[in-house]
């Protein structure tokens, strides 16, 4: 099954809705030079020492009170569903212009960031045969409580660069960065105010960034700007985001009607399809995502 693109501005909002975000994000992006905490050379300021960074994990790594999160992502007080599950899966793909160049946010990486230009070089990632990365693929409509299935979410830093450009949480996951090669990586929420400035190095513990409430967030890396991605904090667990292979598969949908949507952040283009979830007969999507370089307004968190 093939999913139209949709043509309409308001059509856009209501899908950023459904997604359990608003299409602006938390708060404005701040300039580069705004930004909260950020370094402003590429050597950040003195790590903290062990017992005080130890502190300072502690307290960053504390999960939103529980009733909290029971009101954002189960407000009716559901049991979790036990029935009939069911899966989608598919594949997404850009159709229209080829993405436009940004090498010029990342003019400044150093030679031996070897993820820097593949990752943020062009205004959005694609793989063979146009398949598109970093694509949020949503579905919802059910009426359930479906729990995550895992405490945390884990972002690697290598190669000057986050190794996805999107990240699905549900409300009341951690995600922890993870520093993957030798270099430190400083993760912040813009938009959430930090008890202190942490530090993912090499072959040391998770850093854990803790969402205190269901949004869009822009992650950003202090030491390198460029380095960016876009946290989607949401109130179902339902959620996949995909790889430069285009694929999704969505598994322990209830069974019944439902929409599945598809948004890239980098583009804000989206496309929904409304499905029939049944036991055991997966469903089959394949979604366009267009884009058209004339008339594309780039969004706030882009480099």
């Amino acid at each position: 099954m093939r999913a139209p693109a949709s043509q309409a501005p308001l059509f856009l909002a209501a899908s950023l809705l459904l997604l359990g975000v608003g299409p602006l994000g938390c708060k404005p992006k701040p300039s580069d030079e705004q930004v909260p905490g950020a370094a402003p050379s590429a050597a950040p300021s003195a790590a903290p020492d062990a017992q005080s960074a130890e502190a300072m994990r502690k307290k960053t790594e504390l999960l939103p009170p529980a009733d909290v999160q029971q009101a954002a992502n189960n407000p009716e007080g559901l049991p979790v569903y036990d029935g009939p599950t069911g899966t989608v899966r598919g594949v997404v793909r850009a159709v229209g212009d080829p993405a436009t160049s940004t090498s010029d946010a990342v003019s400044k990486a150093k030679a031996d960031c070897r993820m820097a230009h593949p990752m943020f070089g062009k205004l959005f990632r694609e793989g063979e045969e146009r398949r598109l990365a970093d694509v949020l693929v949503a579905a919802t409509g059910y009426k359930a409580f479906l729990p995550a299935k895992r405490d945390t979410v884990t972002l690697g830093g290598e190669g000057c660069a986050w190794e996805r450009r999107t990240v699905a949480l549900m409300f009341g996951q951690k995600l922890n960065i993870v520093a993957m090669d030798r270099r430190p990586y400083v993760p912040e929420f813009v938009g959430q105010p930090s008890v202190a400035q942490l530090f993912a190095m090499p072959g040391a513990d998770p850093v854990a960034m803790v969402p205190r409430k269901p949004c869009r967030f822009l992650l950003i890396d202090s030491m390198r700007l460029y380095n960016r991605a876009d946290v989607f904090t949401l109130t179902y667990s339902t959620a996949v985001v995909t790889e430069l292979d285009g694929k999704f598969e969505i598994q322990g949908i209830p069974v019944g009607k439902v929409k599945v949507s598809a948004f890239l952040p980098a583009t804000n283009a989206v496309v929904e399809a409304e499905v029939e979830v049944v036991a055991g007969q997966p469903v089959e999507l394949s979604f366009e995502l267009p884009f058209d370089a004339s008339k594309q307004l780039i969004p706030a968190n882009q480099p």
